[in-house]
């Protein structure tokens, strides 16, 4: 619970928008604790670690390496929030809440053409 409060923080963007050093730090927190739990808040911290990472990539301000195991390409990044937003949707409690974790999944996703 330490590890997933820790990385909750680090990219919590309440006060202001979370560093590529947060980013980082969030990743490790989540990483030390990937073998232990795979619940909807883990799931929730992985799509909100991607989203941040993403971000950052698509600012210029990412110069680190694979961001829990997904290269630093902000439509790889995003893809990864997506699926586990949608992983999200598979512990939600209510309809109202699957719902709600599909929308976020859709919100993020890279773009598409065909």
């Amino acid at each position: 619970m330490a590890q997933t409060g820790l990385a909750d923080l680090l990219v919590s963007d309440a006060l202001r928008a979370p560093t590529l050093q947060d980013v980082v730090a969030a990743a490790e927190a989540l990483k030390a604790i990937e073998e232990l739990s795979d619940g909807l808040a883990v799931h929730e911290l992985r799509a909100r670690v991607y989203v941040a990472g993403a971000l950052l990539v698509a600012r210029g301000a990412y110069a680190g390496g694979d961001l829990l195991d997904v290269a630093p390409r902000a439509g790889d990044l995003r893809a990864a929030a997506e699926r586990e937003l949608r992983a999200c949707s598979k512990f939600a409690k209510s309809l109202q809440e699957r719902y709600t974790f599909v929308d976020r999944a859709n919100a993020v996703r890279p773009l598409t053409f065909f």
